[in-house]
């Protein structure tokens, strides 16, 4: 294996770097380099290369012979996820956060038992590159699965991982309840993801905390189907677009896009749990008395509290008339 100048390194590493920016560009992921572990191997040779690291050394970081790193650099072998971590987030390797993310994909498309995980990663990383957000807990819960399994992680090991049941995480994934920004972070770490996946979940995940909604839309929405529905009483006797407790629940979710409220906010200010507040907004559970203060933190007004509070009580009067009547079972177990 003959030795590469450091300028021979660093510009092929440029090179690659142009070539698949503009492959990613025109769409075209079926150029995407390298394809092969040899390829890859040259790569890795290549960032040692330009920062003049021994072979040696290298394997002292990663605590592996110096014949392993060999292997390595030949694509006789490939390093394992923790080793490519370690070597990515070396300060002596000097890598750029583009190069990092190129290097994962890389390591992700040449490795021969990762045809899960590599369709994974193409999904994410494709609605990356398109600028494509989860735009609900549904969506977000599936982009959190996606990473568990390019990680190769089940349920039960995140779980463990964040030292919570499996049934919770099973209830993120499946956007039944929304996850904290602190277990989030918790999660990202658990299924190793970069620092812009990072950074883009966490983005998406403060969009839709503050709401699924746009404020100008969701302004619109409310003055729309309440003028539209002058009496609660219509509204529910709608054919077309009846209010129902996923309705209402989409109708309080409108008031708290419209002042740019979060769940987290709206949860503080009156006492109780983000979780409380995702329940009401999914139409889980019917409005309750806390249905005033929430209508006093999102500054409705007159109109809009009293034609909530009356829509309200008639769903769980609706309700209450569809449970069925136990009377008569009372009377037989006499």
């Amino acid at each position: 294996m003959r030795p590469l100048r450091q300028s021979e390194a660093s510009e092929y590493i440029q090179y690659w770097m142009e070539q698949n920016a503009a492959h990613r560009q025109s769409k075209r992921f079926d150029l995407l380099e390298p394809r092969t572990r040899e390829d890859f191997g040259y790569l890795m040779r290549c960032f040692a290369a330009r920062r003049s690291l021994p072979q040696e050394d290298i394997a002292e970081h990663l605590k592996v012979n110096r014949s392993i790193i060999s292997h390595y650099f030949n694509g006789q072998n490939l390093p394992n996820q923790d080793q490519l971590q370690s070597l990515l987030a070396w300060d002596a390797m000097g890598l750029s956060d583009a190069e990092k993310e190129e290097m994962r994909s890389a390591w992700i498309t040449v490795h021969p038992e990762l045809t899960a995980v590599r369709s994974a990663n193409d999904i994410l990383h494709g609605y990356m590159k398109a600028r494509t957000m989860p735009r609900t807990d549904a969506e977000f819960g599936d982009w959190l699965s996606l990473f568990a399994e390019r990680a190769g992680l089940t349920q039960g090991e995140v779980g463990t991982a964040l030292h919570i049941g499996r049934m919770m995480i099973n209830h993120y994934f499946s956007g039944n309840r929304p996850i904290s920004g602190e277990r989030l972070d918790a999660l990202l770490t658990a299924v190793k993801a970069s620092p812009a996946e990072r950074a883009w979940m966490q983005e998406a995940h403060s969009a839709i905390g503050a709401s699924t909604v746009d404020a100008r839309e969701a302004a619109l929405m409310v003055h729309a189907y309440l003028d539209e529905h002058s009496d609660p009483v219509a509204a529910l006797e709608d054919k077309v677009d009846p209010l129902d407790n996923a309705k209402f629940g989409y109708l309080m979710r409108c008031f708290a896009a419209r002042r740019g409220l979060s769940r987290e906010e709206i949860g503080a200010a009156m006492g109780v749990e983000p979780t409380a507040i995702s329940n009401y907004f999914s139409g889980k559970i019917p409005p309750d008395k806390s249905l005033t203060s929430y209508l006093d933190v999102v500054n409705a007004d007159d109109k809009e509290t009293a034609w909530m509070n009356r829509a309200a009580a008639l769903l769980r009067e609706r309700q209450l008339r569809a449970m069925p009547d136990r009377s008569d079972d009372d009377d037989r177990e006499r």
